[in-house]
């Protein structure tokens, strides 16, 4: 997809009854969560529905550097990825993924957990320099990051090289209202925020509730 890697699970039996176009975390959030939206991905399969996580530009294995993509690129790719997506389809997104969903245009219907601000994202990010900074016995705050990204067009956040186009985009970008939408928790899911986890981990009975209550969603929406 948008000349990506792209992971796709499909029915075994080949009867698919919606598909769904997964737009993951962003930056170290999505690598903490991907294991288990891999696992939601299988479990959505024997549920009937084939689902498709493409790498965004600059993410997981890309071969874009990190530093190279702004948001626009971001939205870019989404709608290169729905233009590419089997019909009918949904979007189903997680924290910052929230950000680009609107993007893929053909969608029938949008399912979000705990969709997040740029801001929220750019902030926690800004913090773990911060913290990084202090460790090594420096002092560094929040305006001197930006001072950073000013200088060198570029600075280097919780192990992410950001353009300065990158940092101003993300601090600006709020979630865009979409319909027919459905937005769930972590609770609602009956898990637990596995992307602020200080490592990668999986909840396979998250997973499982989670594809039960997107297979509905797509299905529902689908049918229109």
């Amino acid at each position: 997809m948008a000349g990506e890697n792209c992971l796709r699970f499909s029915p075994p039996d080949g009867t698919t009854r919606a598909h769904i176009l997964f737009l993951p975390p962003l930056f170290d959030e999505g690598n903490r969560l991907r294991r288990t939206l891999v696992l939601t991905m299988r479990a959505l399969a024997g549920l009937g529905i084939e689902s498709h996580l493409p790498d965004l530009p600059g993410q997981n294995d890309s071969a874009v550097a990190t530093s190279a993509v702004t948001l626009d690129d971001w939205r870019g790719a989404v709608v290169q990825f729905a233009a590419q997506m089997p019909r009918p389809f949904i979007t189903a997104a997680w924290r910052g993924g929230t950000l680009i969903d609107d993007a893929a245009t053909g969608a029938v219907g949008h399912w979000r957990m705990a969709p997040v601000a740029g801001a929220s994202i750019l902030k926690t990010m800004v913090r773990t320099r911060i913290a990084s900074e202090r460790e090594a016995g420096r002092t560094l705050g929040a305006q001197d990051v930006r001072a950073l990204a000013k200088q060198h067009g570029h600075v280097e956040l919780a192990g992410n090289r950001l353009s300065l186009t990158m940092f101003d985009g993300l601090e600006q970008a709020h979630i865009a209202d979409v319909e027919p939408l459905r937005i769930v928790t972590a609770a609602d899911m009956t898990g637990s925020a596995l992307w602020l986890r200080a490592e990668p981990g999986e909840d396979a009975g998250m997973a499982n509730i989670m594809a039960r209550d997107l297979a509905d969603w797509a299905v529902q929406c689908a049918a229109g």
